[in-house]
């Protein structure tokens, strides 16, 4: 099986300080697909400089996408932050949920205050957490 390195050759670029805190984040994940022995050793040493650049309860946790036995696990998920009960949720979603794409109704649990009318007929798209950006995505849909 061929696998990619490329988590390797972009680590060493990435100034951790410039990417997440100085947004002040709650909580920081990252989803990679690590299907192989080296995608998985290139993801635990992004979550050893994400640890060396002092952001705070960095975890990594592995899991099984859906299909796959428990055992033979193809994503890993990295999270960082202090806020626990994000973090918490994050590893609902993807961990238990055995999901690197979870649907609209799953990411929303990780904006507060945040609860739309859900049509399972309707389809949002949008990229990343940030909460504004996911009500102006969902509002422009319903219209």
């Amino acid at each position: 099986m061929m696998c990619s390195l490329s988590i390797l050759r972009i680590a060493p670029q990435i100034r951790v300080e410039d990417f997440g805190w100085k947004l002040k984040l709650q909580c920081f994940a990252i989803v990679l697909y690590t299907p192989c022995n080296d995608t998985k050793y290139a993801s635990g040493e992004l979550a050893r400089l994400l640890t060396e650049a002092e952001l705070p309860v960095v975890q990594l946790h592995r899991f099984a996408s859906k299909g796959l036995s428990k055992g033979h696990e193809n994503f890993t998920v990295i999270s960082a932050g202090d806020d626990s009960e994000t973090r918490t949720k994050v590893h609902s979603i993807f961990v238990d949920g055995r999901t690197s794409a979870p649907d609209l109704r799953c990411l929303l649990q990780l904006i507060d205050n945040f609860s739309p009318p859900l049509n399972p007929v309707r389809v949002v798209e949008f990229g990343g957490f940030d909460a504004d950006d996911v009500r102006k995505a969902y509002s422009s849909k319903e219209q």
